[in-house]
């Protein structure tokens, strides 16, 4: 419009070398960044809660400690010591030492009380039996005290993950988003939108080219962002104001920025007639503005309604905000009860039938 002379100046725009060959820019009101929003996550019911508060590294450390500890105990139980140290196992009811059996029976008995010490002592659960030999005495200590400081880190961290959450982000960088394969809506005039298709495919920002897509309907835009349907990119300010308008809406923040910005430094302008009188004076009153601070003191008024959506997400969570316990979030503990009932039933069927089998063949 402002090139066809049906409008004197216009609205704010990035200052590029491709728009000055056509109008001219006022000096920079200020100078913003390129940035990128999405949905906002919200706090759900997590059905494998239960084994977040360890990696996968540590629970599969824990279970071959577990193996190892049961291992030791095998094997120190099975090795012959003096009579001083005692045989073996003992009945925590009687405190009397069982007597000594042979051949694959002692071997059974055997594995039977490590893995069962090694798993109750993991498990927080009581034993009805006891270990009469030193040797034994000193390893069950040992790891009993190792499962005790595992029990412990793990109870407190999930307690410490009930009362304030972790929200996990789709995205907070570039690479996160080129990983997440989410599309990315920028205006198909702006810089921003040139800047990415421009780029090599193998530089940072030229890796976001397959998920770059024109803005095709301005009116769909909102409901795409906030419904996580698309990530917007464009000029920091102009995403502030989107932001605000979300939260006007519903009274709560819809979406969150992305930390690192695609890119810095646009000087950001009005565009006016080339050659026009006004470029002067409307400089001059910018000027102005931006020496006395008000234009900043401005901006800064617009948009602190928006301040709490631009903290990270985990600091924004009241108590109010917890979400309460559901039953989703026990699915996944429910589950591996039941997977645990099923197993024990199916072992017990095999005992009977074997039982059943050897009684035949006597």
């Amino acid at each position: 419009m402002v090139r066809r002379g049906e409008a004197a100046l216009t609205s704010v725009f990035a200052d590029t070398y491709e728009r000055r060959q056509l109008v001219d820019f006022t000096v920079p009101l200020f100078v913003d960044e390129s940035a990128v929003i999405y949905k906002r996550p919200e706090l759900e019911p997590d059905i494998f809660g239960f084994v977040k508060p360890f990696t996968g590294l540590i629970w599969l450390l824990i279970f071959a400690s577990s193996a190892a500890a049961s291992l030791i105990f095998f094997i120190l139980y099975l090795v012959p010591f003096s009579a001083s140290e005692g045989t073996g196992l003992g009945d925590a009811s009687s405190r009397r030492v069982r007597p000594q059996t042979s051949g694959w029976s002692k071997v059974i008995t055997s594995l039977e009380k490590s893995v069962g010490w090694s798993l109750y002592c993991l498990l927080g659960q009581s034993v009805l039996w006891f270990p009469t030999r030193m040797t034994l005495r000193i390893a069950l200590g040992v790891w009993l005290l190792i499962t005790f400081i595992i029990g412990t880190v793990y109870r407190s961290t999930v307690k410490a993950m009930l009362i304030l959450p972790l929200v996990r982000l789709p995205f907070d960088s570039i690479d996160q988003l080129v990983e997440s394969k989410i599309d990315l809506v920028v205006f198909q005039g702006t810089a921003l939108y040139k800047e990415i298709s421009n780029s090599a495919n193998g530089t940072k920002i030229g890796r976001l080219k397959p998920q770059l897509r024109s803005l095709a309907d301005e009116q769909t835009l909102l409901d795409q962002v906030s419904s996580g349907k698309i990530a917007y990119g464009g000029i920091k300010i102009p995403l502030l104001h989107l932001m605000r308008y979300q939260r006007s809406l519903t009274g709560k923040c819809q979406s969150y920025m992305m930390t690192e910005r695609l890119f810095k430094s646009h000087p950001i302008g009005l565009a006016i007639t080339k050659g026009s009188p006004l470029k002067k004076k409307v400089d001059k009153i910018i000027r102005r503005l931006r020496e006395s601070g008000i234009l900043e003191q401005m901006l800064k008024f617009e948009l602190k309604e928006i301040s709490q959506c631009l903290s990270p997400i985990s600091a924004t969570i009241s108590s109010d905000d917890i979400r309460q316990l559901s039953l989703k979030d026990f699915y996944g503990v429910f589950a591996l009860y039941g997977a645990g009932l099923i197993l024990a039933t199916w072992v017990f069927v095999f005992e009977i039938l074997l039982k059943m089998l050897k009684e035949e063949k006597r």
